[in-house]
């Protein structure tokens, strides 16, 4: 959606999906049919962006609970994400874009998350103006987060950009010559 050099920031619009089994919500949804409520009624990983600031937006979430107990919980969010930027190739530059989502209740003995290749996607019109998107990677961590002295598992996902340096040869380069 937007990335801020200045600021060393972007911003993104994304939908999340969380999945998780609850034993106890087992039979909660009649055969076959998917039981809908809100996430505040049921147990959930309290999870958190870590480098995102408080002003982001978000629609309000789906909660379905499956005859198994599986849980799927999904969010569209447009946020803005902290990130250290290395302008040093400007305006030859690739950046590695991170988001990091955790826990930080709940310890990597009872929540691991795992990032799911095959789900992890970007749409084909998504993109940031001025930037090519060449990759898009999730990875688990298990360890301490931020300032925590105590472990938790928490998720990266990288998203991998290359700015498009024409624009400024043109704009910039070219009318010197």
């Amino acid at each position: 959606k937007e990335m801020n050099d200045k600021l060393n920031s972007f911003t993104i619009d994304f939908v999340m999906t969380l999945y998780w089994l609850d034993a106890r919500l087992e039979g909660a949804a009649s055969r076959g049919a998917r039981c809908i409520t809100s996430l505040d009624a049921i147990w959930h990983p309290a999870f958190i962006f870590l480098n995102a600031d408080d002003s982001g937006s978000g629609q309000a979430g789906s909660v379905e609970i499956l005859e198994n107990g599986e849980v799927i919980y999904s969010r569209r969010y447009t946020r803005t994400f902290s990130n250290d930027l290395d302008m040093r190739r400007f305006p030859f530059d690739k950046q590695t874009l991170v988001v990091r989502i955790a826990s930080m209740i709940y310890g990597p003995s009872q929540i691991e998350f795992h990032g799911e290749p095959a789900l992890t996607t970007v749409y084909e019109e998504a993109g940031l103006p001025g930037w090519n998107l060449d990759a898009l990677q999730s990875n688990m961590r298990v360890g301490p987060v931020t300032a925590a002295t105590t472990s938790h598992s928490s998720l990266e996902y990288k998203i991998f950009l290359e700015r498009r340096s024409a624009y400024y040869l043109w704009r910039l380069a070219f009318p010197m010559l």
